[in-house]
């Protein structure tokens, strides 16, 4: 199923890339990925085929994926010193409407995920969800909805949040103003850290890559540097999961 996740989240970046170009483009394809999943497992027969074919789970029965994300919520429990992560889910379903028990009682054990009825047809109800959104990242996302739909039925929802501590720290009189050198070849001024060190690191075709860690080491920042003549598209392109892998 992570491999799976991977292969999605590439697909799903390069998507976005296209409508983005030359912006930049930050994101979180597992929380794309675990809301599809939790939708998943109400889906049945074309609407079913389609999420599995989209996630690369189609060969997997949904109690599979219910297991591997249970799985995966314990891999993220396992955090280290240094770092913190919230994972948070939640399912705003129509109220006066029955849903399945045994799909809101998946989700909620799987995903750990919050049921909450909500009358989509209350101005209050966009609120309610942005105070949710607010609370489980601590204040960094404060607004995700402006309105709802009256007809809607029902509303998935991902937060993350995540906050690490580097292994070793920067040295904040070692940051200097340094040259960025833009896509099109022209150059900005901008504070850049600056430490040195052992880490791992990677040249691949194309590319020079290192990973600065958090905490004990379970979680990272990687680092993608295109060489010079190849440039940022072309990187681009050769993202993939096989890549990757």
């Amino acid at each position: 199923v992570v491999s799976a996740y991977h292969k999605f989240g590439f697909k799903l970046f390069a998507e976005v890339g296209k409508g983005e170009a030359g912006q930049n483009v930050f994101m979180s394809p597992h929380s794309v990925a675990t809301v599809l999943s939790m939708l998943y497992l109400g889906a049945a027969g074309d609407t079913r085929r389609a999420l599995g074919k989209t996630l690369h789970v189609e060969d997997r029965e949904p109690e599979a994926i219910s297991e591997a994300n249970r799985e995966l919520r314990k891999t993220f429990s396992e955090l280290g010193p240094g770092v913190e992560l919230i994972f948070a889910n939640s399912v705003w379903v129509r109220t006066g409407l029955e849903f399945k028990s045994d799909f809101l009682e998946q989700v909620r054990e799987s995903f750990e995920a919050d049921i909450r009825g909500l009358d989509f047809s209350d101005p209050a109800g966009p609120d309610l969800i942005n105070q949710w959104a607010a609370t489980k990242t601590k204040g960094k996302i404060s607004r995700i909805l402006d309105r709802l739909d009256p007809l809607m039925v029902m509303v998935l929802m991902n937060a993350l949040y995540f906050k690490g501590q580097w292994s070793e720290k920067f040295d904040p009189a070692e940051s200097k103003e340094r040259p960025f050198h833009l896509p099109d070849g022209k150059q900005k001024p901008v504070p850049m850290m600056s430490r040195g060190g052992s880490y791992r690191y990677c040249e691949g075709r194309g590319f020079q890559a290192v990973i600065l860690p958090y905490g004990v080491g379970r979680f990272g920042l990687y680092l993608f540097l295109p060489k010079k003549g190849g440039g940022l598209d072309a990187f681009l392109q050769d993202l993939n999961e096989a890549n990757w892998e």
